[in-house]
């Protein structure tokens, strides 16, 4: 008879078992998370007006490059260091999660507080907020939020690593739980005390400090493997952990320009309706990829573990598995963005704010394929990353988030008008899906596996 912890193993317990262990918390927290971005958005289109939404949206791009650092960080580390648990060498995993610690908390000084206190007129500025009605919520927005980024890195380093140490359900359950104080505290500020834009930036500190609190003590209870060490080790040997995290970085920071050029493509366009209907779609597309996302990134302990361990076949059952449950996942949220965009889009504006709403459904109706393809462009790029694949998961990243986007916002426009914008994802996605497919079938999990069989016996390895 098998015991529970067996059962749950990512080295020996059976597929679907271990697969469900890691998925459903990731799935439950990925969506808890979105859930409440979501619902911010949703106070502030219906409590606020488009132009907050407009706003929040405008800062996508400074997100994206800081929370591309967070990832960088906690990804790649976590990473190696679940290579390193697999191996058995619990002491080297601790040291590496101490220095990763360490770390996080000096770039997020360095990209929130510092720019937060000094930079924010020319961060407003830059990110194209001429017009008064979005300049002054822009900049008390990023003011809060920035100054705050220390609270919310953490976070997602505390996450990635209690998740690893065996701990998925702490990890989904301290996202939830900070959702939830989110959500409530969204409801209190906006709506209750009609804080606006401060109330949302708010809510969503505190939230964050929630889930930080809650997953900071698993690192020295009993049932942690991982404990803050003597970061002792090869310093430099580190950034080549956090270089296998460079796709998420690429990826993060990439959308980020992405959505730079959008934003002034729409602004350009349509004004602030149009920058308010894409905020309405970036948050109708997250909800749609939170799943594929939850799925994806549950692999990422589990794979870098096997790979360790030299287990190809069970790395190959575990992607087949979560296979199947995106490419159906995908086809459902397809259907629902083809079927009812009016109702997805209608919940997030004021019954006024007609022409946001006639652009942000138009969006969708073109906007639907892209589901078919980003889940498994989402699976293949983690599949590389737990590998230690960086540069092949990076190109994927890179592509489907910037290169590919870029192009064609900037070419299909001219060709296409206002249908050309709006058929720039779907037409990235599908490419990218192309890249993905090679990639795989030159980097199965066999042929990585032998090749780092052959190499280990070749070169002495160190600690990283």
């Amino acid at each position: 008879m098998i015991d529970s912890s067996e059962r749950h193993d990512p080295l020996h317990g059976p597929i679907i078992s271990v697969f469900a262990r890691y998925a459903i918390p990731e799935i439950a927290g990925m969506i808890a998370l979105s859930s409440a971005g979501l619902i911010d958005a949703i106070f502030l289109g219906n409590f606020v007006g488009a132009e907050a939404l407009a706003a929040v949206n405008l800062s996508i791009p400074v997100w994206s490059l800081i929370f591309g650092v967070g990832l960088m960080v906690a990804v790649g580390g976590s990473v190696e260091c679940g290579k390193q648990l697999g191996e058995g060498k619990v002491a080297v995993a601790s040291s590496l999660f101490t220095r990763t610690v360490i770390v996080s908390i000096a770039l997020s000084l360095l990209l929130g507080l510092l720019p937060g206190l000094v930079f924010t007129d020319t961060l407003v500025a830059v990110l194209g907020a001429t017009e008064e009605r979005l300049a002054e919520p822009l900049q008390i927005y990023l003011t809060i939020m920035l100054c705050f980024v220390p609270v919310i890195i953490l976070e997602t380093v505390f996450y990635y690593f209690v998740r690893l140490d065996g701990q998925p359900v702490l990890a989904a359950a301290a996202v939830a739980l900070g959702s939830v104080v989110n959500i409530f505290l969204d409801w209190l500020l906006i709506v209750r005390f009609e804080a606006g834009i401060m109330g949302a930036a708010a809510a969503s500190v505190v939230g964050a400090g929630v889930a930080t609190l809650v997953l900071f003590p698993h690192f020295f209870s009993q049932r942690s493997r991982l404990r803050f060490a003597g970061p002792l080790g090869n310093w430099l040997g580190l950034s080549r952990a956090y270089l296998n995290g460079a796709s998420e970085f690429a990826n993060e920071a990439s959308l980020g320009v992405t959505a730079f050029i959008f934003n002034w493509v729409m602004v350009s366009r349509m004004g602030v309706e149009g920058v308010a209907a894409l905020a309405i779609v970036d948050y109708l597309l997250m909800a749609g990829l939170v799943i594929s996302y939850g799925i994806s990134d549950s692999l990422q302990p589990i794979i870098s573990q096997n790979f360790g361990a030299r287990n190809p076949e069970r790395i190959i059952a575990f992607l087949r598995t979560a296979s199947i449950a995106i490419v159906v996942v995908g086809i459902a949220v397809s259907l629902l963005t083809l079927l009812m965009p009016k109702l997805l889009t209608g919940a997030f504006l004021r019954s006024d704010d007609r022409e946001t709403n006639r652009i942000a459904v138009e969006f969708l109706l073109f906007l639907w394929p892209a589901f078919l393809f980003n889940g498994p462009n989402i699976l293949v790029s983690t599949y590389l990353t737990s590998m230690q694949k960086p540069v092949e998961s990076a190109f994927i990243a890179f592509s489907r988030s910037f290169a590919l986007p870029a192009a064609l916002l900037l070419l299909l426009p001219i060709w296409l008008g206002d249908v050309g914008i709006f058929l720039t994802l779907p037409l990235a996605e599908a490419l990218t899906f192309a890249a993905s497919l090679a990639f795989y079938f030159q980097n199965t999990p066999s042929r990585i596996i032998e090749n780092e069989i052959t190499a280990s016996s070749q070169v002495p390895m160190g600690n990283p």
